[in-house]
């Protein structure tokens, strides 16, 4: 039971491979996204630059926020420090599956945007020797 009160603030670390395709995501559209669970019915995932917000659009209230995401990792393979709060108490039933089926939605995401590049293969120059 990680939140006794609402809102309650405790210290949280994200997932490295979580924080990083979220960053690499953001990156590649607008830098804001919406992302819904897989799993987690109603719920909504709001990736921003500096907090992400996990909204339950059945109950119209927000769950959960992440702020104060540390980036003074020593390498990406490290989870990222921040602040996790909870804002209602459905919320003790996602926050230990969140991670999860939010990186679940960001390997979906990633694999789209794959699907539409179109991308070159470049040759190696005509006459030149292997080394």
């Amino acid at each position: 039971m990680p939140f006794p009160h609402y809102p309650s603030s405790l210290p949280w670390e994200v997932p490295a491979e979580c924080f990083n395709r979220a960053r690499l995501l953001r990156r590649r559209s607008s830098g804001y996204l919406e992302l819904p669970l897989p799993g987690l019915s109603d719920n909504l995932v709001i990736l921003g630059e500096q907090h992400w917000r996990c909204w339950n659009r059945r109950l119209n209230v927000l769950m959960l926020t992440w702020d104060g995401f540390r980036k003074d990792r020593n390498g990406l393979c490290e989870p990222v420090p921040c602040v996790l709060t909870g804002h209602h108490p459905y919320c003790r039933t996602i926050v230990h599956r969140v991670h999860a089926s939010l990186n679940e939605r960001l390997l979906w995401e990633l694999a789209l945007q794959r699907q539409g590049d179109n991308g070159a293969v470049l040759c190696w120059p005509e006459g030149r020797t292997g080394t």
